[in-house]
């Protein structure tokens, strides 16, 4: 056990590269992608099937040895006469599939975006001697949460990509992808498929890469959910074991048995990868050999597989290694964990974890352990279930992942911007607060949000002179002592404490340069927000450009803006000028690195100011969030613009 640890700490510490330098410019494409495996594969792979020497076992042995050689004769005799590749196919291709470029390597993804509005989006990664194949059955549950016993508002938009050098994604040719490395692509996959906030799943190295999103793109992580549950003991504690559980101390014990008679597999493909890789790409037998041993062992099956797992199963994973040759390449993972550069990025896991504890789970460790590297927020004692968790129990991994993530507390994380250095928490409709560089802005303070969520600000910039960008007591609520408030000469009187900004002024305040920016040009006759009396800005700080409105139109002040890095832009905010494409004409006419898109809806944020009001005066429900949002980002397909949806209203 003490060398998988040493193993496990080495993947958890060493530091990562931010992603940063994908976000919003890499514009490598995305390809989708169907699985069509050669007539000529499958006839050299049921040749070699029929071909088949198998050892003598000795008398009685079963698994001790390894491998049962009368199980395997029967999995061999099924793969070779019955097992059907081409249905097997046809239902891997009914889930979305992409490949892309990143850093060089290919990478094959799924992405299956969820029918529900403000999805979640979920990366969830494989380990070994897994593929995508173990997220089949978990897939359409969570993407689809109403036809599958959820609630509307739990779905995910769900990414699972194969790791470098797994299935069809390529295979590294120079060393270091180790955890480190896969975990950096993993933040940039995600970058370019535009999402700015994620949550993180992963079990065997889909833990440990997981772990290292946690650690180094934390500021884009909602939360992290492990089904492999493991950490060193505590540093500086002369007993590890002291304050344990009967039940913990006994697991311990059967973990280090395991550690000691299941585990040659790590030492041989964490020093000589490529010798048992011939072995295992020259010969379908021992591939499967190596492989259904693992399952058998890892899952809880009382010693048979084919108790939780069928045949099909066990072998359209196998298959992902044999068609694709990726036995070895991907057996490198554990040699380049095992030589990987000393750590440089220490520290404690803040992203709230969950963990699900299944109870027959090979690689463990005491909640007391975790809850010293971990946040660790939930923590869930499952009734059943081994090391491939979404494949032998996807119920019960459905409904954890579920009530981890879409728990408030989870999802109230902030979230960042351009580059991983901006952090923006958006409160309610307009309100939203900015932290860079050791200042806190806060923008359009008001009540009506969850102002628990906000830090105190250094500078309040208030957009509009209505109660819900002014509201006198959210300024004095977030507002440091004497830190300065600017507004519109409209909304001086309602808080004559502020400064005025008119449109096309600049001024530097609390080491922040702000300019006011007309936002709005209103027709004649019409009763609000006339032009100079509803601001726009631009806020200057520590090198970042950033423009923040209320309301928008795009006059000729909001086009001539450059080199902005992270813009705020209203929709259907009116309704009849600053449509989906309408926003997105804007925004591609001054082409900012990031936009947060809040999605106005004059219905719910009627029920909102007013949830006593008559029904008339609520009726119908606004725009489709959903739709104006995917229109939104179709308009600006093939542009240099990332696009990021933030939580704007309180769930309805």
């Amino acid at each position: 056990m003490q060398m998988l640890r040493k193993v496990f700490l080495v993947c958890l510490l060493v530091a990562i590269p931010h992603a940063s330098g994908a976000q919003g410019s890499d514009a490598a494409p995305i390809r989708p992608f169907t699985i069509h495996v050669s007539d000529a594969v499958l006839a050299d792979l049921k040749a070699r099937l029929g071909q088949a020497r198998f050892p003598e076992p000795l008398q009685g042995d079963g698994w001790t040895y390894g491998t049962d050689v009368r199980y395997l004769k029967e999995l061999v005799a099924y793969w070779r006469d019955r097992y059907d590749w081409r249905e097997q196919e046809r239902r891997l291709n009914r889930l979305e599939q992409f490949t892309t470029t990143i850093d060089g390597l290919t990478i094959h993804f799924i992405h299956r975006r969820s029918k529900q509005p403000n999805a979640l989006p979920l990366l969830i990664t494989h380990g070994w001697p897994g593929s995508f194949v173990e997220f089949t059955k978990v897939v359409d549950p969570l993407t689809d949460p109403v036809a599958h016993g959820g609630r509307p508002d739990q779905g995910f938009d769900v990414v699972i990509p194969s790791i470098p050098g797994f299935a069809f994604s390529g295979k590294p040719r120079e060393p270091g992808y180790d955890p480190a490395r896969i975990a950096a692509i993993e933040a940039k996959l995600m970058a370019r498929l535009g999402y700015q906030r994620y949550g993180a799943q992963g079990g065997d190295w889909g833990a440990i890469i997981s772990t290292q999103l946690a650690l180094n793109d934390a500021p884009h992580l909602v939360g992290l959910h492990l089904n492999m549950c493991t950490a060193s003991p505590p540093a500086g504690v002369a007993d590890p074991n002291a304050g344990l559980s009967d039940a913990e101390r006994e697991r311990l014990k059967v973990r280090a048995a395991f550690q000691t008679e299941e585990t040659g597999y790590q030492q041989i493909q964490g020093t000589k990868p490529q010798t048992i890789g011939f072995a295992l790409n020259d010969s379908p037998v021992g591939l499967a050999a190596w492989i259904v041993e693992k399952f058998r062992t890892w899952c809880d099956c009382d010693g048979n597989p084919e108790k939780v797992f069928t045949k099909d199963e066990l072998l359209t994973n196998i298959m992902l290694y044999w068609v694709t040759q990726t036995a070895a390449s991907s057996a490198r993972i554990y040699y380049e964990t095992r030589h990987a550069a000393p750590p440089l990025n220490v520290g404690r896991i803040e992203v709230p974890t969950a963990c699900a504890d299944f109870p027959k789970e090979i690689i463990w460790s005491p909640r007391r352990w975790l809850e010293a590297r971990y946040n660790i927020t939930r923590w869930t004692p499952m009734p059943r279930g081994g090391h491939f968790a979404a494949f032998e129990q996807p119920a019960l991994f459905v409904d954890d992942v579920r009530a981890f993530f879409h728990d408030p507390a989870t999802r109230a994380r902030p979230r960042a911007a351009a580059g991983g250095d901006v952090t923006i928490t958006p409160i309610i409709h307009s309100s939203v607060q900015i932290e860079y560089g050791g200042k806190v802005i806060q923008v359009d303070p008001w009540s009506l949000g969850d102002l628990t969520r906000a830090k105190p600000a250094d500078l309040i910039l208030v957009t509009d002179d209505p109660g819900h960008h002014l509201d006198p007591k959210a300024i004095r609520q977030l507002r440091k002592p004497g830190a300065p408030v600017l507004l519109t000469a409209a909304a001086q009187s309602k808080f004559p404490e502020g400064a005025v900004l008119v449109n096309g002024e600049k001024k530097a305040v609390a080491g922040i340069t702000v300019e006011a920016i007309a936002a709005y040009d209103i027709k004649p006759g019409e009763p609000s927000h006339p032009k100079g009396k509803s601001n726009g800005y631009v806020v200057s700080l520590g090198g970042k450009r950033i423009y923040i409105a209320g309301v928008t139109e795009c006059v000729p002040e909001i086009r001539a803006l450059r080199d902005i890095d992270v813009a705020f832009m209203p929709m259907n905010l009116p309704l009849d000028r600053m449509t989906p494409a309408a926003a997105a004409e804007c925004v591609s006419a001054f082409k900012p690195r990031v936009v947060y898109v809040y999605h106005y809806d004059q219905n719910y944020a009627t029920r909102l100011t007013n949830p006593a009001g008559s029904a008339s005066a609520t009726s119908g429900t606004g725009p489709n969030i959903a739709a104006s949002l995917q229109t939104f980002r179709d308009a600006l397909t093939g542009q240099p613009i990332e696009v990021r949806d933030g939580d704007w209203y309180p769930k309805r």
